[in-house]
């Protein structure tokens, strides 16, 4: 006979967790400059002992090694006090009023709509209770797309912050009952499924069509569906008008407005000749420059510690500084990253940098984050929406990732390189008699000593959208 009985069982086990500090971090590390800026105004709000200033102004304390425990109360009050002994020796770290006239005019041009991400968080920190669960829930915002699903794995995610995947689940559960309905889903079907229960929960034939036919509705078998429903197939398009009524894409309200303008983070430029050195690289990645920066407000600490009398006004000055201190060491190491990746592609990629696309360099996230010793998904994260500066214009710094073809002198080409060289060939071709897939591979293995399948070459030109030999056909 099966006997069931409860106890308690002590168990010792290592699991590798991150700090709050550092799921902060790889948060910050995805977003692009403007969503950067946009994040940095609303931890503005929350922190008064931030601000931003501008980039002459920007003077703080040093920010900690890579090694330090910023986490730690001590170093939060070694590091508020450095601040406020400078402003007590009469150093003003406040604002430059001389600077508030632009400052203001930068903040009341700002037109643009409330972007999906904006909203979203907004919600989250009103739905969660700890800090941590925010952290969790601003990281898997970060992977929705912009119609608002969800793109990540739960699995990788959970091992990357080093939580159980149950809690995980359990913030995106959360963050699907967020407006606009149906924004979390993985998948077109679940978030109808969503909407319906949110919106027509007592409609059962609406519920079934999505949930068990939604292969047949997306191929509109009317027909298939009325008898697997049991229903007639002027119901079957009643249903249909109800679905319809739906949003298939949530986040569509949010992504649609002014253009997004791009902006680079860093500048890929060469070397001047007086710093330059035979074993010197020929190109350098600087940051770009920037009218604004984060810092501390040594003015706003020190008026908060002057009043801060019993012990729970001091815990909560000691948090906030904490906090401060985080969030500019984050943004210190996501800058040191940017600037790592950055110059290992100007290492890799300065004959395309000099002469054009058609000597792009294969260059896989791995060996980038093999050189500087990161993570590939760190290196993935770092590129993301990020846009750099280049002798040949500006670029998603994701353009010079690519996988290399075999060419007979044993140097790999990039895919990218081999789709310009494709490229030039038909430019060039003779209109009334266009060149065969066939007969591109065979020039490119003679010409250029790429050894490349015809199939690749038809690969290829798809995705550069050429037409096929007969559709470049012209007959005059």
């Amino acid at each position: 006979m099966l006997h069931l009985e409860q106890k308690s069982v002590q168990r010792l086990e290592q699991r590798q967790m991150l700090t709050l500090q550092q799921i902060q971090g790889l948060a910050l590390l995805q977003l692009n400059a403007l969503e950067l800026e946009q994040h940095l105004s609303e931890v503005l709000e929350q922190n008064p002992f931030l601000e931003m200033v501008p980039v002459q102004e920007a003077v703080s304390p040093p920010v900690s090694s890579l090694q330090e425990d910023t986490n730690s109360p001590e170093f939060a009050d070694r590091w508020a006090e450095a601040v406020f002994r400078r402003h007590e020796e009469g150093r003003d770290l406040s604002f430059n009023p001389d600077r508030g006239e632009l400052w203001q005019y930068r903040i009341d041009s700002i037109q643009g709509e409330e972007s999906l991400h904006s909203h979203l968080m907004r919600q989250l920190r009103a739905a969660v209770k700890t800090q941590m669960e925010e952290s969790i829930g601003s990281f898997l915002i970060q992977q929705f797309d912009q119609n608002g699903f969800f793109t990540g794995s739960i699995g990788e995610m959970a091992g990357e912050l080093g939580v159980p995947p149950e809690e995980v689940t359990r913030i995106l559960e959360l963050i699907k009952t967020f407006e606009p309905t149906g924004v979390g889903a993985a998948n077109l079907q679940e978030c109808l499924l969503l909407q319906i229960e949110a919106e027509h929960s007592n409609d059962n034939r609406l519920r079934t069509l999505v949930r068990d036919h939604f292969g047949l509705l997306m191929e509109r078998r009317i027909p298939a569906i009325a008898k697997v429903m049991g229903i007639t197939e002027v119901e079957v398009e009643a249903v249909m008008g109800r679905l319809r009524a739906l949003e298939p894409r949530p986040g569509r309200a949010f992504s649609s407005g002014p253009s997004m303008y791009v902006v680079p983070e860093v500048i890929i430029q060469e070397v001047p000749e007086g710093r330059r050195t035979p074993k010197s690289p020929r190109y350098e990645a600087v940051l770009a420059d920037r009218m604004f920066r984060l810092r501390l407000d040594g003015q706003a600490l020190a008026d908060y510690r002057q009043t801060a009398m019993d012990g729970e006004s001091r815990s909560w000055v000691r948090g906030k500084t904490q906090e401060a201190a985080a969030m500019l060491n984050n943004i210190t190491r996501r800058e040191q990253t940017l600037l790592a990746v950055a110059q290992c592609i100007a290492d890799t990629q300065a004959d395309f940098l000099e002469k054009g696309e058609a000597c792009l360099r294969p260059l896989r996230m791995l060996d980038v984050a093999n050189r500087i010793g990161a993570h590939e998904s760190t290196v993935s994260r770092t590129v993301n929406g990020k846009y750099v500066q280049t002798p040949q214009g500006v670029l998603e710094m994701r353009k010079f990732f690519s996988v290399g073809l075999a060419s007979e002198d044993g140097e790999d080409q990039s895919a990218r390189a081999v789709q310009a060289h494709i490229r030039r060939l038909i430019e060039s071709e003779d209109k009334a008699s266009p060149l065969s897939d066939e007969a591109l591979s065979e020039m490119l293995n003679r010409s250029e000593g790429i050894k490349i399948a015809r199939r690749t070459v038809a690969k290829y030109r798809e995705l550069m959208g050429i037409p096929t030999k007969s559709q470049r056909r012209r007959f005059s």
